[in-house]
Order: C-alpha cells, then sequence, then structure tokens
C-alpha cells in the first residue's frame, strides 16, 4: 500500500497437539494472501525442567524430524527435496526453496521447487552457482548482473540457466505461470537435539575436550567435529 519492501517469515513451534495442524496453517497462508516468504517449523526439543513437559514429546522426535516435514510436504502439496542445498545435519536442518504459482486465494495453490535433487540438470545448475556465482542472497537486479557477468566468463552458464527455465516453466505449467506469476516461498525445519542426546558430548566439552570425532559421535554426529 506504501510501497515499502518487506520479507515477512512465520514459525511455529511444533508440539505433541499441534503436529497435526501444520498442513492446515500451510494452507491457510496460502490462501489468504498472508506474503509470508519464509515458514519455519521448529519441533520442541525435550530439554530443560522435565517437570515441565506433560506430553509426549518423544513422539514428534523419535523419527528425526520424518513426521514434521510429511506434514510440511502434506500442506505444500508435493515433495520438498531438501536435500539440494543442505546445510548441517539433514535431522536438525531441512530447507526447500520454490515458489508458488496460482491464485492468491487457492488454499492449494502450486507451490514448485526450484530445483529437483532428483534431476541431473537442476544439479548441475546448483553445482555452477556454488562454485562460480558465490553468494545469491542479493537484490534481484544485483543477482542477475552479477549471474550474467559470470556467464560471460563461462558461458556454460547461460545454457544451464536455459534448460532450467524450461524446467521451472513445466512443473509450474507455462499458461498458470503467466497469468499468476510466480511469489518466492521457503519451507524450513530447524529441529534441536533432545538433551539426552547431547548430554555425554556436553561433559566432554566441559571438561575441556575440543570437539573430536568421538565426541560428535556421542551426539550420533549432530555436533561439528
Amino acid at each position: 500500500e506504501h510501497g515499502v519492501r518487506y520479507y515477512v517469515a512465520h514459525n511455529m513451534t511444533i508440539q505433541p497437539g499441534n503436529v497435526d495442524q501444520i498442513a492446515g496453517v500451510i494452507q491457510a497462508a496460502k490462501s489468504n494472501g498472508m506474503g509470508f516468504r519464509l515458514m519455519s517449523f521448529q519441533p520442541a526439543a525435550f530439554q530443560g525442567d522435565s517437570r515441565r513437559w506433560t506430553a509426549d514429546y518423544r513422539r514428534i522426535s523419535a523419527d528425526d524430524g520424518e513426521t514434521v516435514w510429511n506434514e510440511i510436504e502434506k500442506g505444500a502439496g508435493c515433495r520438498l527435496p531438501y536435500k539440494v542445498f543442505q546445510m548441517g545435519d539433514e535431522r536438525c536442518n531441512r530447507t526447500c526453496y520454490g515458489a508458488l504459482v496460482g491464485s492468491r486465494t487457492d488454499p492449494n495453490c502450486r507451490f514448485v521447487p526450484f530445483f529437483d535433487d532428483k534431476c541431473r540438470g537442476d544439479l548441475e545448475l546448483r553445482d555452477f552457482m556454488v562454485q562460480r556465482v558465490g553468494n545469491i542472497v542479493l537484490p534481484k537486479a544485483i543477482l542477475w548482473t552479477k549471474f550474467a557477468r559470470v556467464c560471460v566468463r563461462y558461458p556454460v552458464g547461460f545454457s544451464l540457466l536455459a534448460r532450467w527455465l524450461g524446467r521451472f516453466s513445466r512443473r509450474a505449467g507455462p499458461l498458470r505461470l503467466l497469468r499468476y506469476g510466480a511469489r518466492p516461498l521457503a519451507f524450513v525445519m530447524h529441529r534441536f537435539m533432545d538433551a539426552s542426546d547431547v548430554q555425554t558430548a556436553w561433559d566432554l566439552m566441559e571438561k575441556g575436550y575440543s570437539p573430536t570425532s568421538s565426541i560428535a559421535k556421542t551426539a550420533g554426529g549432530r555436533v561439528p567435529e
């Protein structure tokens, strides 16, 4: 209304009592024109004073976040390939970047991931971006200028981008894409570890041990070596 740019993010703490509401929250956000650019879901960890935890929090942590991610996929309406840009352990962090392509009032508005981890062409473009382009978290005009300059030096980038644009258009539906455009949206799951999973590693670090592979192993490999 006032021409002010914004980036709106939504975060939801997941507990046993609301895990089955995740899909509904996503669908409501898609159909009410809320304009979220990121939707984050954070399963609660079993830590602190155990007298506070009256619900079965182990139920949403026993499968390393699969239940929560499946509910996010249900709300998104498609498989969310999070391994394309994996940062950290997938039991702790998962992210899928894409765009909504459809009516702002449609709860089933199509979400189209930008990259598919089962598509060789998508992975080739990802590798080119990581190895040649570097930081892509930039304003659109600066990003496209940077990409074009890199492609002048490495012309294969133009071919990779052109083929990707064709694939994304087919996934979204060319007519739908022309009519509604693409509204960027990222889905994130950020999951803390239960206290019991890291207690031994924490005790070793408190005694002055450096983060070694043995310490990481005590936490299931989820602390950095």
